[in-house]
């Protein structure tokens, strides 16, 4: 049974974290070490959190890229399995997916998510595009693989170079569309194994992120249509049209 290194950055202490945890560490797979990513001033933690010697706090100071990072870095396992802090997972999560990354013989898996409040009350389901060629076409529009929730290969994660530092935001369209480039394949399954907090100061970025997302995927969509004959961008086009319509220039969008 090989080891699954879980990467759970921390922001803060919510109460919310004992979820995140114990969602981890009662996994039906067992062997796993969770490397919870923290500040100095969370590293303390809370005695009821790092009771499990299954638990390391490791310290990062920098942003959301940094502390994924330096949570592979530390990594030991020769799988990588995403978790926020604040949400929380179906106990047989890491089980499925790592028998879907044999199965259908893919680098990255992630899953259909349920949202919750945070008073843990269901809001609404989200299904994303199942096969590798439905994620492909939508992740430029779109992130169409829920990032806290994949699996995937240490090693797959060092071949592109790991998540862009620079970046505080939208860091997971831009290894996603590198992994991409790099000839990656990918699969969401269609099970309910996640469940998200929806927090109110989502909305208060959402402009920038759009914005952010859309020169990362506009940037792809022209480097991709450089490599293609006219006869075969019709594909490459829609997906064009839908980010301008969505993200960008209705005008575009139309000529597209």
């Amino acid at each position: 049974m090989e080891l699954v290194s879980v990467i759970m950055p921390v922001k803060s202490l919510a109460s919310d974290i004992s979820l995140a945890v114990d969602s981890i560490l009662n996994q039906t797979y067992r062997n796993i070490e969770l490397i919870i990513i923290a500040k100095s001033d969370l590293e303390y933690m809370k005695d009821e959190i790092i009771s499990d010697s299954r638990i390391k706090v490791v310290n990062c100071e920098g942003n959301i890229s940094s502390a994924l990072n330096t949570g592979i870095d530390y990594a030991k396992g020769k799988y990588i399995m995403r978790m926020d802090s604040d949400d929380f997972c179906h106990k047989s999560r890491l089980e499925i997916q790592l028998e879907t990354l044999s199965k259908y013989n893919v680098e990255v898996v992630g899953c259909n998510v349920n949202y919750i409040n945070r008073s843990n009350k269901f809001i609404l389901k989200k299904i994303f595009p199942e096969w590798d060629k439905d994620i492909k076409f939508y992740m430029p529009i779109n992130v169409s693989v829920p990032h806290p929730t994949i699996v995937t290969y240490k090693k797959t994660l060092l071949e592109v170079g790991l998540y862009n530092e620079s970046l505080s935001k939208v860091e997971d369209l831009d290894i996603f569309l590198r992994l991409i480039m790099k000839g990656a394949t990918f699969y969401n399954v269609q099970k309910f194994l996640y469940s998200y907090r929806v927090k109110s100061e989502i909305w208060d970025t959402e402009s920038e992120n759009n914005s952010m997302s859309y020169s990362l995927g506009s940037s792809y969509i022209n480097n991709i249509l450089i490599g293609h004959s006219n006869k075969n961008n019709g594909k490459i086009y829609l997906t064009k049209a839908l980010l301008e319509y969505y993200k960008g220039d209705m005008s575009i969008a139309r000529k597209y």
